[in-house]
């Protein structure tokens, strides 16, 4: 639980990402998932942002329920920077597959809570989606990301939700691997604190 100064809190209820399983004990939708990656990786075996962008463009593209344009440069930055334990600056098949799990999980929760089948999200239908996904945001928080990712109406589309809802699941992340004691307080030097904001 994080504790802000007014005594409203946020909390995240975050699943540990599964562990990684050999080869031999791949699922079928796991084993194309693999032969997708490896046509896209390469000799080096691990995607940048810009090819991230275009197997999630290219998958997403043929999802007819989700309207939108393409993923951003941007979003795809955040999954990488939330995906790559690393620091490598790509993202290699464990760290993929991972995110494609999630990736699913925050599809069927856009779908879900997307009741006007607008293809957008209003800021209540994004407090339910968010909630869903184990983050508790209090209404400071709530009207700060409506006013960031939303449009003139303050309506959210997947790219944004999508970009949205991994720097929330990595600063919770982050800030959690500073507050070892469970406390919902971290201290940090200038330096710290920049690299931290840089990467989310």
């Amino acid at each position: 639980m994080i504790l802000l100064k007014d005594g409203d809190h946020c909390d995240a209820d975050l699943p540990d990402p599964p562990l990684p399983s050999p080869p031999e004990e791949e699922t079928a939708e796991e084993k194309g998932l693999r032969q997708l990656f490896e046509q896209i990786a390469g000799s080096d075996q691990a995607i940048s942002a810009s090819e991230l962008q275009d197997v999630l463009n290219g998958v997403l593209s043929r999802r007819k329920e989700i309207k939108f344009d393409g993923l951003s440069m941007n979003t795809c930055h955040s999954i990488i920077n939330m995906m790559d334990v690393d620091n490598s600056g790509m993202i290699e098949f464990q760290e993929f597959k991972v995110f494609w799990e999630k990736l699913k999980k925050w599809m069927m929760l856009f779908l879900s809570f997307d009741t006007d089948r607008s293809g957008r999200m209003s800021s209540y239908e994004l407090r339910s989606a968010l909630k869903a996904a184990g983050m508790q945001l209090n209404n400071k928080l709530l009207q700060l990301i409506a006013l960031r990712f939303g449009d003139e109406n303050f309506e959210i589309d997947f790219d944004d939700y999508l970009t949205c809802i991994v720097r929330l699941e990595n600063m919770f992340r982050v800030f959690q691997a500073f507050d070892m004691r469970n406390t919902g307080e971290i201290t940090l030097n200038f330096q710290q604190f920049l690299l931290l904001s840089m990467n989310v």
